[in-house]
C-alpha cells in the first residue's frame, strides 16, 4: 500500500478512537500533490523542500474507518495515538558538544572525535562512545551498517539529522529524521540488547533492507533485554513486507509394485486415500530472534492396495516329455520325462505417491519488537510503521499411485520328438514337435489409494508494534503515528495472516 494511503489510515483511525487531532501539516515529503494524504497539497516549506500542506489549515474529514487497516480488536486503544503531530520542536542554532561527542558522516575517514574528523561507520561509533563520547552525531546520509548495540553506555544518543560542512555541524530543521537514513543489507535492521542504563535515538530513519530469503520477516528495530530502556525522539521506524513463503517441495515419487507373486497373495482390494495436511493457523510466534513463520502441515499417505489372488494351482500336464539333458552329461531321445505347470502368479498391488509437502508460511512485518521483562520503549514524535506480511504458500499437491501389475500364467513344455546334434559330451540337444500348458494367471493387485495434498502456510502478520513481556509508550503529548499493512494472505482458505498497531504478548 502506498505510503499516502498508510497516513490516511492513521488518521482515520485517530478520529475512529476519538482523537481531536489536526492534520499534520509540512511533516511529509513529496514531489505532487498525489503523494499527499487526500485533502492536502504539496507545495515547497520554508525552507525550500516540497511538503504536504492542508489548504486553509482546516480539518481532514475522515470518513468511515477503514477496517482492512486497523484491526482493533488486536490494538491497544488505550495507548495508540496513531497521529502524527508534525515535526518536534527544532532549534537550527543548536551545536555540538566536541567534548562529549563522536562523529559519523558517511565518507568519513577520520577518527571521529571531532566535527572535522567524523567516523565513517555507525558501527565504529559505538567503541568509541564507550570512551565517555555518548553523545554519537550523525550527519545527514544513507548508512548500511548492520547495528548491534549491546550493554550501551549510561547517556548512549545517537543523533541524526545533522548538516556536515567541513568542520561545521549544523542541525538540519528542514529535512530532518528522513535524511538521516540507517538502512543495513539485513532483515533487522538495528538491534538493541540490555539497554539497562537506558538509549536515546533522535532524528533517525531506521529501514529494513530490500526483500530477501523466502518466508523472511523484517523488524526495523529489535529491543531486548530485561529492563532495557529505549526512547525514540523524531524517529522513524520503516519495516518493509514481509517474504512470501518458498514453496512446497515435490512429494516422492510412488516405489514400483514389487512382490514375489506366490507367498503375498491377497485380495487384490484397492488401498484406501488420505486426507489432506491441515492449513497452519496464524500464530503470534515472535521472540528475541524476530518471528517464526507457520507452515503447514504435510499430507497423510495413501494405503498400497493389495495384492491379487492367487492363480490356478499347479499341475502335471502331460507324461512322455523328453528329458533332454539328463544328469550324466548325455543327451536322451527316450521320452521319459514329466511336463509339471507351476501355480498362476498373483498381480502386484499399485504402492502410494509420496503426500503433499507442507506450504511454507509467510514472515511478517515489524516495526518495532521489543522483547524482556519491564523491558521499555518510549516514543515521542515518532512513526513506527510496517507493511504487509509476506503471503503463506499452498501445499504441495501428491505424487501419482504406481500402477499395479497383471497376474501371470504358470507355464510349462512338454516335447515328444527330440534329437541330438553331436556327440556327447559336447551334445547339443534339440526339442521338436513341442507343446506349451499353462494354468490360469492371478488376478491383478489393487490400486493404491491416493496421498493427501499438503496443507497451506499461514500468511505473516504485520503489526506496527509487538512487545512480549515488555511495554511501548507513546507520549500523549508529542504524539507518533502508528502504521501497519494488512496481514499476508494465508496459503490455506482461511489462514492469512493478523495485523494491528500494537500486539502485546
Amino acid at each position: 500500500m502506498a505510503r499516502s494511503a498508510r497516513i490516511v489510515a492513521g488518521l482515520l483511525a485517530a478520529l475512529v478512537l476519538g482523537c481531536s487531532v489536526e492534520v499534520p501539516e509540512g511533516r511529509f515529503a513529496c514531489a505532487t500533490s498525489a503523494d499527499c494524504p487526500s485533502g492536502m497539497e504539496c507545495r515547497p516549506s520554508a525552507g525550500g523542500a516540497r511538503r504536504c500542506f492542508l489548504p486553509g489549515g482546516t480539518a481532514l474529514d475522515a470518513g468511515p474507518l477503514d477496517a482492512a487497516r486497523l484491526d482493533a480488536a488486536r490494538s491497544d486503544a488505550g495507548v495508540v495515538v496513531p497521529v502524527d503531530a508534525g515535526p518536534p520542536p527544532c532549534d537550527s542554532a543548536e551545536g555540538v558538544d566536541e567534548s562529549v561527542g563522536a562523529f559519523v558522516r558517511e565518507g568519513g575517514m577520520g577518527d571521529g572525535t571531532s566535527p572535522s574528523s567524523p567516523l565513517g561507520s555507525l558501527a565504529a561509533a559505538i567503541p568509541l562512545a564507550r570512551t565517555g563520547r555518548t553523545h554519537v552525531y550523525v550527519a545527514t546520509g544513507t548508512y548500511t551498517d548492520v547495528l548491534d548495540v549491546t550493554s550501551p553506555p549510561a547517556g548512549l544518543v545517537i543523533d541524526g539529522g545533522w548538516r556536515a560542512s567541513g568542520g561545521v555541524w549544523t542541525r538540519d530543521c528542514d529535512v530532518g529524521r528522513e535524511a538521516t537514513l540507517i538502512a543495513p543489507p539485513a532483515p533487522i535492521a538495528m538491534r538493541i540488547t540490555d539497554a539497562l542504563l537506558g538509549i536515546e535515538l533522535r532524528h533517525l530513519t531506521i529501514e529494513t533492507s530490500p526483500p530477501g530469503a523466502a518466508g523472511g520477516s523484517r523488524v526495523a528495530l529489535v529491543v531486548q533485554g530485561t529492563d532495557s530502556a529505549v526512547t525514540l525522539v523524531d524517529v522513524h521506524l520503516h519495516a518493509r513486507g514481509g517474504e512470501q513463503g518458498a514453496a512446497a517441495g515435490p512429494a516422492a515419487p510412488a516405489p514400483a509394485p514389487a512382490c514375489d507373486g506366490t507367498s503375498s497373495c491377497s485380495t487384490g482390494a484397492d488401498g484406501s486415500g488420505a486426507g489432506a495436511g491441515a492449513d497452519a493457523a496464524p500464530a503470534d510466534a515472535f521472540d528475541a530472534a524476530g518471528y517464526t513463520p507457520v507452515d503447514g502441515g504435510r499430507g497423510t499417505p495413501g494405503q498400497p492396495g493389495y495384492n491379487g489372488m492367487l492363480g490356478e494351482m499347479g499341475h502335471t500336464a502331460a507324461t512322455g516329455c523328453c528329458d533332454l539333458c539328463n544328469g550324466g552329461g548325455g543327451c536322451s531321445t527316450t521320452c521319459t520325462g514329466t511336463a509339471f505347470v507351476p501355480t498362476g502368479r498373483c498381480g502386484c498391488a499399485g504402492q502410494p505417491g509420496g503426500a503433499g509437502e507442507p506450504g511454507r508460511g509467510g514472515g511478517a512485518s515489524v516495526g518495532l519488537l521489543v522483547v524482556g521483562a519491564a523491558a521499555t520503549v518510549s516514543a515521542r514524535w515518532s512513526t513506527i510503521e510496517s507493511e504487509a506480511g509476506g503471503a503463506g504458500s499452498a501445499g504441495g499437491m501428491p505424487a501419482d499411485p504406481s500402477t499395479p501389475t497383471d497376474g501371470v500364467a504358470g507355464s510349462a513344455d512338454c516335447c515328444t520328438s527330440c534329437r541330438v546334434a553331436s556327440a556327447c559330451p559336447a551334445c547339443s540337444c534339440f526339442r521338436e514337435t513341442c507343446t506349451t500348458y499353462s494354468s490360469r494367471p492371478g488376478s491383478r493387485g489393487g490400486a493404491a489409494g491416493a496421498s493427501g495434498s499438503g496443507g497451506g502456510g499461514a500468511g505473516g502478520p504485520s503489526y506496527s508494534v509487538v512487545t512480549v513481556g515488555a511495554s511501548f509508550v507513546a507520549d500523549s503529548a508529542t504524539t507518533s503515528m502508528l502504521l501497519h499493512g494488512a496481514g499476508g494472505a494465508g496459503g490455506g482458505a482461511s489462514n492469512a495472516g493478523a495485523s494491528g498497531t500494537v500486539l502485546r504478548l
